[in-house]
């Protein structure tokens, strides 16, 4: 993920956010702020590369469809801190979100990242809960979350311990599903 992506990553978690965050975010938030807040936010993320924070993306026939970002000092007691994984609507449970989670945990590894893995996920996610909770993640946290619509939502941390982020990698495949690649490249943290 580069400065170039942001365009294509920022309208992508958009549609992630329409699709999953309806009643959690207002539904005037999400239609009418939504587009700006993330174009500015993954502008401002992608601007400058950091050395403890990265990304990769998904693509299917050169269209993205998928999208992770890692950042190592975060939390580094709880392990590297996964604070985005978005895939578009129509392609979750074909296993880009699976592969992508495998795919962060190798880059973590590769650059020497905190060892372990955890993310903060809206308690009213359920359809992220229940993917990370069948991927081995255990609930170590509650948090209200003062998110980017102005609203405080009740947030889950979930955590792999190095053990079980290691066994990410060895899902069937961490090959991307259906076509898709995922390619990685450097680059605050954003919540659940």
């Amino acid at each position: 993920m580069t400065a170039t992506d942001a365009g294509a990553v920022a309208d992508l978690h958009t549609v992630s956010w329409r699709s999953a965050y309806r009643g959690v975010f207002s539904d005037e938030w999400l239609d009418a702020h939504a587009d700006a807040d993330r174009a500015a936010h993954w502008a401002r993320r992608l601007a400058v590369p950091l050395d403890t924070a990265a990304g990769l993306v998904a693509s299917h026939d050169g269209v993205l469809v998928g999208f992770a970002y890692l950042i190592a000092d975060a939390e580094p007691t709880r392990g590297t801190l996964l604070d985005n994984l978005h895939v578009v609507p129509d392609r979750r449970g074909g296993g880009v979100g699976r592969r992508l989670l495998g795919a962060v945990v190798t880059l973590a590894v590769a650059r020497s990242w905190p060892a372990g893995l955890h993310l903060w996920v809206f308690e009213a996610n359920t359809g992220a809960r229940r993917f990370y909770a069948r991927h081995g993640g255990q609930v170590v946290g509650r948090i209200l979350y003062a998110a980017a619509d102005g609203g405080a939502h009740p947030s889950l941390c979930y955590h792999w311990d190095s053990d079980a982020a290691a066994r990410l990698t060895t899902w069937p495949s961490t090959a991307p599903s259906r076509g898709a690649s995922a390619r990685p490249a450097p680059h605050s943290r954003d919540g659940p």
